[in-house]
Parts: structure tokens; sequence; C-alpha cells
């Protein structure tokens, strides 16, 4: 939509300099009214933003949650190396691993291969360290079902008695680098296909559910680049979204500040908070204004400690999308179609 609206004032200066060279006069009639549209839609957002901030700062109803994300900064030639000790961060002091009274610890996107019990070493330090110190975890990892003939990228919650308690499996993997699109009509394409395995792809938007807490929505690798899918959670009834990625491949060039920056944008079109968890950076807790509290730069290993406010309240964005778009398409169109019929009518 922004998108559009810039298009639209581009459109019209191109517009007025035309009108301008054919008939030697100024015309500010289109430029004055894509001008006033970008100002009300500038002025919106300047209002909501600062309305999501006040609701957090002086609202106290809103329900914290004290979280932990966790950056390994794995490569990606050296994950699944070690059972999953690999990725156990340092502890924060002495014998505790986080702040005193963490109650959610996030992992990035794919950190162990296959189910918790196949990663022996993780499992018995998240096990004692979960009930120790009372968190919950979510966890990225690439899950299957029993006979290992079904494949997903996915997001699981566990308590601290590490039971699952929810689970997303991602809805849109990357084609073909996690999955083969249609591979029976596009078998011809199958040497553009560099997956190691075939993902599933998931189909429910239902958050996970921290008993006591709230609802968190998630995003996985490039699903935070759509903007639907962190809508359709917040429509869901989440209060914030997480997001899990593994831009390990990307190494330290530009495109893991490209990958925070589409965080940062939907935390500002659905009024919510935002962690951006990643293996390599930048892992980041960002604000309902698109404002990153907290973050740990590439390439780095450590942990994120901060509060996130479950903010259930929508934005016009979250609840209606596209709408006024598709009102402004709907216009535009039926004038198109008054003009035409106009000058045939004429002729």
């Amino acid at each position: 939509f922004v998108s559009f609206i810039l298009i639209l004032f581009n459109v019209t200066v191109f517009e007025t300099i035309i009108f301008y060279l054919n008939n030697k006069k100024l015309n500010f009639r289109f430029l004055a009214v894509s001008l006033s549209i970008l100002l009300l839609f500038v002025t919106y957002g300047i209002i909501s933003v600062n309305s999501n901030l006040d609701r957090v700062i002086k609202n106290k109803n809103f329900t914290e949650i004290k979280i932990a994300a966790v950056q390994p900064n794995i490569s990606f030639g050296d994950k699944y190396s070690d059972k999953g000790v690999e990725i156990i961060p340092e502890p924060y002091s002495g014998l505790e691993y986080f702040q005193p009274g963490t109650e959610l610890v996030i992992f990035p996107e794919s950190v162990i291969w296959g189910k918790l019990d196949n990663n022996t070493d993780f499992k018995d330090w998240a096990g004692s360290t979960a009930q120790t110190e009372n968190f919950h975890l979510i966890l990225g990892q690439y899950y299957h079902n029993e006979s290992k003939t079904e494949w997903y990228n996915s997001a699981v919650l566990y308590p601290p008695k590490l039971e699952i308690t929810g689970i997303y499996h991602e809805i849109h993997p990357i084609p073909f680098i996690q999955y083969m699109p249609y591979p029976r009509i596009l078998s011809f394409l199958k040497f553009l296909d560099f997956s190691k395995i075939n993902l599933i792809l998931g189909d429910d938007y239902s958050p996970l559910e921290i008993p006591g807490k709230g609802k968190l929505g998630i995003n996985i690798c490039f699903e935070s680049t759509l903007p639907d899918i962190a809508r359709r959670f917040r429509n869901n009834d989440a209060e914030a979204i997480i997001v899990l990625s593994d831009d390990s491949s990307l190494n330290d060039s530009i495109a893991p500040w490209h990958h925070l920056i589409f965080s940062r944008i939907r935390a500002i079109e659905n009024g919510c908070y935002f962690v951006h968890s990643t293996n390599t950076g930048i892992t980041a807790i960002i604000s309902p204004d698109g404002d990153i509290v907290k973050k740990i730069d590439l390439t780095k290993k450590g942990v994120i400690c901060g509060n996130i406010y479950l903010i259930p309240y929508k934005t016009f964005y979250a609840r209606f999308g596209n709408l006024i778009l598709y009102i402004y398409l709907g216009i535009l169109f039926t004038i198109t179609m008054i003009y035409i019929f106009l000058k045939r009518l004429k002729q």
C-alpha cells in the first residue's frame, strides 16, 4: 500500500510536468490531490505510532513477558555438528544461564535437526535449565513425523518440563531452497532444487499460547517479508510476533539488515512487539513503532534480555489490510468505465 501511494504521487508529479511542457502553464490539481492523500496517511501513521507508544508506556494493564533471545552464531556448515551443544549460550552469571525472572527463551530457525529427543546433549541442558530457571522455550527445528517421511520447518513451544504445548509449521518456505513447488508440473526445473529435504507446507495460523500470559504469532525465515502472515496471526489474537530466522548463508552482507527492516515494518503495521531471533544476526527486540529496543550485531554470539508487552489492540491495517487500496481501485475503475461509456455515447 505504501508503494502504491508513492507511485501515485510520482505519477502525478510526472503528469504535472508533462502538462506544463505541452501547454506552457501549470496545473496542480492532480498533484494537490495526491499530496493530500500522502499527507493524510503520513499524519495517520504518526498519530497511530504515538498512540501505540502511549498505550505501552502509560497503560499498565498489558501483560509483560521477560524474554531472552539467543543468537548462537553457528556458521552454515557447522550446524548440527555436536548434538546441540554448539547452540547452548554462555551462562549469564554463575550457574544461571539467563537473567532472573526470564519467562521465555527463544532460539532461532532450525537450530536443531529432528525432534528434541534426537539432540540428547541439548535436551539435557534445556530440561535442567528450563526447570531450574522456570521458563518456556520457543525452539526452531526441522520437525518430522514418526516415519520421517514428512519434514517441516517448525517453531515449537515447550514449557519447563519440555512437553510440546504448541507448534507452528512454516507456511511459506522458500521455493527451490526449502522445497520444490508443484513437483509434478515443474519437474523440468528439478536442476534448480537445492533443498536438502522437501519441506511440507503448514496451513495453520494459530498462535502459540503461553498459559497465564498470552498468544504469540510466528514468522519463520522470509515469512516476515510477507505482510499478510503477521496480519493473519494478529487477527487470530496474537499479541506479539516472534520471527525465527537463520541468515548464516548470507554471511555479513547487507541482506540480514534488510531482513531486520522487514520486521520493523511489520511491527509498525500491526502495532505490536516483534522479536527478531536469528542464528548469526541481527537479533533484536522491536517496539510497536519499529524502534530497535535491543540488538546483537552480525556474527556475534550472545543473548539479549528484555521485556515485551502483549498488545491485543489492532491497527487499522491489521484489521482491514489493503481495504483503502481496494476502495481506491474500485473508484478508479468506476470512473474509467463511466468515462468510456460517456465517450461512446457521444459518438
